[in-house]
């Protein structure tokens, strides 16, 4: 045989276990995190009382996924307040603008690849669509500590808040959502790619120094016209 397709079986062989290994640390790490994320929010109460947790398998009702399934963290709708109305039959018909909740989506695939993906449907009320992100990605589900899925739960806050119809983003948040708008491409970009994903964390590190530098001139400005 030659030395390069013995080079490629034991690529292919190390892909295999890898996502053999992934497939069956899943069902636990997915059951802990479940038991994690429900009490946390139990601790958290009233607070959080508006997320919830559930594990789903892709069953859509008369459609769905085969060969995912995932742990989604979501956040109740919410009425605005605002509708539309239109008469019919000489009566008048009210539909009721919604805000939709924010999901996050721990999703897991029989190719051993975990994905987590933050994301809001659009409010009847605004033209604006909200970004799609993808926060993380892996082979790996021991990955997902606990420090790190409340890092996901932070994140999930923030665009929460930075996404709502009802209240108006600083500067600072715009930024921010952007920044996380740009890791999220890059990481989509680079899933395969283990250079550009180098590459872009050092870009990365430096906008973050970037944006910290700028808050920290704008704070001063701040307090200039505030003396002044």
């Amino acid at each position: 045989m030659k030395s390069w397709v013995s080079k490629y079986q034991i690529r292919e062989r190390r892909s295999r276990l890898k996502r053999q290994i992934s497939n069956v640390n899943w069902p636990p790490v997915r059951d802990n995190l479940h038991l994690f994320i429900e009490q946390l929010l139990k601790d958290n109460s009233p607070a959080l009382d508006e997320i919830s947790v559930e594990k789903t398998n892709g069953d859509c009702g008369e459609s769905g996924f085969m060969g995912f399934d995932s742990l989604q963290v979501t956040q109740k709708d919410q009425l605005t307040g605002s509708g539309t109305w239109i008469i019919e039959e000489n009566q008048k018909k009210i539909e009721y603008h919604k805000e939709y909740g924010v999901r996050l989506d721990i999703n897991h695939s029989l190719s051993g690849s975990i994905n987590v993906f933050l994301n809001r449907s659009k409010s009847e009320m605004t033209v604006r669509n909200n970004p799609d992100l993808l926060l993380f990605n892996t082979n790996d589900p021991l990955d997902l500590t606990d420090k790190r899925v409340i890092k996901f739960l932070k994140t999930m806050l923030f665009y929460s808040e930075v996404t709502s119809v009802g209240r108006k983003s600083s500067v600072w948040d715009k930024a921010k959502l952007a920044f996380l708008e740009l890791r999220s491409h890059i990481r989509r970009k680079s899933a395969s790619s283990y250079i550009y994903d180098l590459v872009s964390k050092s870009l990365l590190s430096i906008l973050s120094l970037g944006l910290a530098a700028a808050a920290v001139y704008i704070a001063y400005l701040t307090l200039l016209a505030t003396l002044g």
